[in-house]
């Protein structure tokens, strides 16, 4: 058999490494590309061209249709301390801890210390801290997949959560995982991944700016509320933690403005209502903006959608530890668009890249990721979605008191 050169398009491949993990010869490698995201490079010398990546590879499979929409659930954790760190409601949170509490295992993604993001798993509570909150940053996967494997083998429960791409490419592994009964997987529903070599130059930037190491980074601070503006807190030792809105913040501007997300993402398959995982997770934005929600949002509201019977069943034993409400599947999409169509790039996105290849990070930053009109006007009217609730819910209260 011939050697390969390629597996799939290279707009075509998420990352989601699976083609490293089925790979029987492991010749195939991941490593940066000219925008900074990981691709697989293969060794020729030693590829025996037995073709198991293409024949395994998510992006050129047939996704599995499902016959039934989700459950759609409002939901978030009754325990205050848990939704306070938390995204959004803390739901990752209460599956992971009752699955830990069961002696098995959580995989997911976290910072490390030179504010890596990469998949990692933990088999107690004690280190579940870090990998709860968002990390706006495409995560190595790394050894995971097979990690999972071998605990599933152990007879050890297993909870994997990630992008959707990151879910199919764990099914993709020998095994049929997809219908193994000790796993458990959750997806987000996700904006898209920006390149982790331009957040490393980003995080250099902010060291420069203020002088000082950054050793962590809360993507989504709720120090001041859940909404109505996503807030960033930038740690460092022995000086003050730093807090600002996202909307001032390079990194998100470029973020929000799809301006160096991954070129896949603009084609996604999983920005739908039919899920890969057991389980999809996200903010519930909007909540309350078509059906009124009679309860406080401002420490996080989760959106939840079950999406096969084993999800059901998960949920089902987790309810005592959660407030939930069933919401519609349509009121889900109008906060969360990647639900019915994938981000669309930024139309100077190739031209960042030039700049980012050529130029000082700081050039690029004000070329590129300061806040514009068009940003500005993006982030009132989501404010404007987000507060519609709570004048729709005041005015509500204000009648019942008039009555009473």
């Amino acid at each position: 058999m011939q050697a390969i050169d390629s597996i799939c398009f290279s707009d075509a491949c998420t990352g989601c490494e699976a083609c490293c993990n089925v790979c029987p010869a492991r010749c195939i490698a991941m490593s940066s590309d000219a925008e900074g995201f990981l691709a697989p490079q293969i060794d020729k010398d030693h590829c025996t061209g037995c073709l198991q990546c293409r024949t395994q590879c998510p992006a050129l499979q047939a996704q599995p249709q499902r016959n039934a929409p989700p459950d759609v659930y409002a939901c978030w954790s009754l325990d205050d301390a848990i939704r306070m760190q938390s995204s959004s409601g803390g739901l990752f949170s209460v599956l992971a801890e009752d699955i830990l509490l069961r002696g098995g295992v959580v995989f997911g993604a976290l910072f490390d210390e030179t504010l890596h993001v990469r998949h990692d798993f933990t088999e107690t509570r004690e280190k579940l801290p870090r990998f709860r909150s968002s990390k706006y940053v495409q995560s190595e996967i790394g050894d995971s997949y097979r990690n999972v494997r071998s605990f599933l083998d152990r007879g050890r429960e297993v909870l994997f959560t990630g992008t959707p791409c990151q879910i199919a490419g764990l099914y993709a592994c020998p095994g049929d995982l997809r219908h193994h009964p000790g796993l458990t997987t959750c997806d987000i529903v996700c904006h898209g991944v920006p390149s982790p070599q331009v957040f490393a130059s980003y995080v250099r930037w902010l060291q420069d700016k203020y002088q000082r190491p950054i050793t962590g980074m809360n993507m989504r601070d709720k120090s001041r509320s859940w909404r109505p503006e996503l807030l960033l807190r930038i740690v460092s030792p022995e000086h003050s933690d730093l807090l600002f809105p996202s909307s001032r913040d390079p990194f998100f501007v470029g973020f929000l403005k799809n301006m160096f997300l991954r070129p896949s993402c603009h084609q996604c398959r999983f920005a739908r209502e039919d899920r890969p995982g057991d389980w999809t997770l996200a903010d519930f934005w909007g909540i309350g903006n078509t059906v009124p929600f009679a309860h406080d949002t401002q420490q996080g509201v989760s959106l939840l959608l079950v999406n096969n019977d084993k999800g059901r069943r998960v949920f089902a034993s987790l309810k005592d530890r959660l407030f939930y409400e069933r919401r519609s599947l349509d009121e889900a999409k109008q906060g969360n668009s990647m639900l019915s169509r994938a981000t669309r790039p930024h139309p100077n996105r190739e031209q960042f890249f030039r700049d980012y290849r050529q130029l000082p990070f700081d050039a690029v930053v004000r070329n590129h990721l300061r806040p514009g009109r068009r940003l500005m006007k993006r982030v009132k009217t989501l404010l404007k979605t987000i507060l519609g609730a709570r004048i729709v819910s005041a005015v509500r209260r204000f009648r019942r008191s008039r009555v009473s």
